[in-house]
């Protein structure tokens, strides 16, 4: 999905050829190379966790995507309370499910 960039805030430095990007008060992931959403700019958070890996919040619940050769793979949907690090890990919990990721 191509969408204008001209109104982009790029507020972090380039990661694994991607950078969080906010438009319109919106968090997205903008890949670098050809200046296109990976992850759509529609989310309240995008951070990065680790690894080419980004924590994505929407509507209030944590999930997590990964970068790799500038396509998007979603580690986890935004259906969980928490995410949490421990080493390399990643670990995300609600009230019925947890998740873990390595």
């Amino acid at each position: 999905m191509v969408r204008s960039t001209s109104n982009i805030n790029h507020e972090f430095p380039e990661i694994c050829n991607c950078t969080p990007a906010k438009l319109n008060n919106r968090w997205g992931i903008l890949g670098t190379f050809q200046n296109e959403w990976l992850l759509p700019a529609e989310y309240d958070n995008v951070f990065y966790c680790r690894d080419n890996c980004f924590g994505i919040v929407h509507k209030g619940k944590t999930g997590a995507v990964r970068i790799e050769d500038n396509k998007l793979h979603i580690i986890a949907e935004c259906e969980f309370n928490t995410m949490e690090t421990i080493g390399n890990n990643l670990i995300f919990a609600n009230d019925t499910k947890i998740r873990y990721y390595n």
